[in-house]
């Protein structure tokens, strides 16, 4: 058997990802996919509690069924700062023409997921985890006077990660590689999403906005719209002025 780590430390190598959802109505399944990891600098730390509870069934004077449920982890994120493109995807900020970035009530009020992933080092081989719906809490605007001698007080910015199971099917919440992972998928492990070999990997698509001219059948032509993190199919007979309405193509 390969040598197994006895501790982690540290933290470096964090990553993210856009999670696409899609809806099917004739099955009632939600199917996931993403996009390339990208880098997210200047990790600092990283706490993820595990979410869901204990069911005792007291019965015969005595604990007759117990329960464990995985609903995922919560915890703080803190990183030196939070990407643009991070931001930006979340919709907790929008850029005008000018590059000035402002936010208004409605900011980030409509629920979007992204992955994490992340890198411990250990004593053997660093173990490299991948969380596949998380969502985020916008950061604290703070800041202070620079203290005598200069020496600036830099404190990064946090937001918490709740991480939930994935819609899919197999309602998977996390994976990690360490010393006993295959040495291919080790290494690939941020170049793309890695998923369990007993996972299905799911059909890839990319949706793109369409122009409607005013004529189509939404539903008919089969486009989608955007609810919430999830594509779902419309059911609109003609087009509904102010919709934005996508296409879907499978990824090859």
């Amino acid at each position: 058997m390969p040598t197994q780590n006895k501790v982690y430390y540290g933290l470096k190598n964090v990553f993210w990802f856009p999670v696409v959802e899609v809806y099917d109505p004739a099955t009632g399944k939600t199917t996931s996919s993403y996009g390339t990891p990208a880098p997210w600098k200047g990790g600092v730390s990283f706490t993820q509690t595990p979410s869901g509870g204990k069911t005792v069934f007291r019965a015969d004077d005595s604990d007759y069924y117990t329960g464990q449920r995985n609903s995922g982890y919560n915890g703080d994120l803190v990183t030196a700062r939070i990407p643009d493109e991070v931001r930006e995807y979340m919709g907790w900020e929008t850029r005008d023409a000018n590059g000035i970035a402002y936010e208004t009530e409605d900011s980030g009020s409509v629920e979007k997921y992204i992955g994490l992933m992340f890198q411990f080092a250990a004593d053997q081989k660093a173990i490299r985890h991948t969380l596949f719906r998380c969502s985020l809490t916008r950061p604290a605007i703070s800041g202070e006077t620079t203290p005598e001698g200069n020496t600036p007080n830099i404190k990064g910015e946090t937001t918490t990660v709740t991480s939930t199971p994935r819609p899919d099917d197999d309602h998977l919440v996390h994976d990690f590689a360490d010393p006993r992972t295959d040495a291919t998928k080790y290494a690939n492990w941020f170049s793309a999403v890695q998923l369990p070999s007993v996972v299905s990997p799911a059909t890839e698509y990319t949706f793109t906005a369409v122009e409607p001219v005013g004529t189509e059948n939404p539903a008919d032509e089969g486009w989608f719209v955007l609810v919430g993190n999830t594509f779902v199919p419309t059911t609109d007979t003609s087009v509904v002025l102010g919709t934005t309405y996508y296409e879907r193509e499978v990824v090859t």
